[in-house]
């Protein structure tokens, strides 16, 4: 018993050193914050250097913040990209005469096509036969009345979860169903797929070639510019408020409101989709809508 206090005071030194190494390890590090700002003039932070655009290193003075922030509250940095994606997709086309073109497609991953380029199209179009191989049950869709050479046709509208065309691949692609599609391929490429990219067709050698978007430096989140962030927003809930519009106008038609709900309902979708992405690119408030504080008019 004469050697229980001797040990117990050397144990409880022990651990007070411990304490005391663990206190001093935990000590934050004096850490520098960089202040620069973009093209459009927004003020950015960032912990490192080489997380500001090369550009901009060479084009400003960057500031270097050596204090603490005041507020102990985290603040969340949207740290832009250096640019867009330098590389760009050379995509191999079949021509079929009179400039018209053929691109062979992927979508969902595992079902093939055949779709002719057309950048005057909105969205990508499919034949009813391809349809039907991504969506049974076609009947159950939300229709659209789009005008064709044999009339006016009431168009399935579908979602592509993917659209592949060589390397280069969409998430979330609008797609149409066109029972009146003219022989010999599958539909129409259009700009719901085409329009995430700058679009170029070398007719001497037969090829699609598609560029990101935006000019060289200029910031991107995800992949795509802030113009594209806001248009995107505009056309998901611009669409979605308006279809929602007409079902309430249209409400003694049970049909017609029926199918303007389902509309909205899928634009809706599209848009908290496209809103998660934003929150994982980190992309800037200035770029994002919220629905609250759109307003859509209906002639």
């Amino acid at each position: 018993m004469s050697n229980r206090f001797p040990l117990i005071k050397i144990a409880a030194c022990l651990l007070m050193a411990s304490l005391a190494a663990l206190s001093l390890d935990s000590t934050p590090a004096s850490a520098k914050i960089y202040k620069w700002k973009d093209d459009t003039g927004k003020l950015h932070f960032t912990d490192s250097l080489s997380k500001i655009p090369l550009k901009y290193r060479q084009q400003q003075d960057v500031k270097t913040l050596r204090d603490q922030p005041e507020s102990t509250d985290p603040v969340k940095l949207n740290y832009p990209e250096a640019g867009p994606d330098p590389k760009k997709h050379v995509i191999p086309l079949t021509s079929i005469g009179n400039g018209n073109y053929i691109a062979e497609v992927l979508i969902n991953g595992s079902i093939p096509g055949k779709l002719m380029v057309d950048t005057g199209a909105s969205g990508v179009t499919l034949s009813e036969e391809l349809g039907r191989k991504i969506y049974r049950d076609l009947g159950v869709l939300p229709t659209l009345q789009v005008q064709t050479g044999g009339g006016t046709v009431d168009s399935p509208l579908l979602l592509l979860r993917s659209l592949k065309v060589g390397t280069a691949k969409v998430n979330d692609v609008e797609a149409n169903v066109n029972p009146h599609l003219g022989a010999g391929f599958d539909g129409l490429l259009g700009m719901s797929f085409l329009g995430d990219f700058q679009v170029r067709v070398d007719s001497s050698d037969d090829l699609l070639i598609l560029d990101p978007l935006g000019k060289k430096g200029e910031p991107t989140w995800g992949g795509k510019t802030g113009t594209w962030w806001s248009r995107k927003y505009e056309a998901y809930i611009s669409k979605m408020l308006g279809y929602r519009m007409m079902a309430e106008r249209n409400k003694n038609d049970f049909r017609a409101a029926d199918n303007f709900k389902k509309l909205s309902d899928f634009y809706e979708d599209l848009y908290e989709s496209l809103n998660r992405r934003a929150e994982r690119a980190s992309v800037p408030d200035d770029y994002r809508l919220d629905p609250k504080n759109v307003r859509v008019q209906l002639p």
